[in-house]
């Protein structure tokens, strides 16, 4: 009976929430506005480390791009790295590659030679 009384006065609620979130953040601006911020984000090896970036625009990217494939997204992500370090790691992996695989070679390119961008 509290079971059925609890879920009762929260669907309503639900339902709202579920709406506001829907239009705040499942609009074309919404989408633009993450995009913008993708493009402006630059990687810098004197303040940023591989593995945290990597992962934040990872996250991110997928959201305005939904039909996107982890290559592609690869890609686009190591676009944001600069030219001698986008090169380097894109010689040293595959369409197969993983994220782990992309990290590990972000890692270790910058942690032994001075290529940062």
């Amino acid at each position: 009976m509290v079971d059925q009384i609890e879920t009762s006065t929260w669907t309503p609620k639900l339902d709202f929430l579920e709406t506001q979130i829907i239009n705040k953040w499942a609009n074309d601006s919404w989408s633009f506005k993450v995009e913008t911020a993708f493009e402006y984000s630059k990687f810098d090896a004197d303040k940023d480390r591989a593995l945290p970036c990597f992962c934040q625009k990872k996250e991110g990217l997928p959201e305005p791009y939904p039909e996107i494939s982890q290559f592609m997204i690869h890609r686009k992500i190591l676009g944001k790295f600069g030219g001698s370090l986008k090169h380097l790691v894109k010689s040293r992996t595959t369409e197969q590659s993983s994220a782990e695989d992309v990290i590990n070679i972000l890692e270790e390119v910058t942690t032994r030679t001075r290529i940062c961008f």
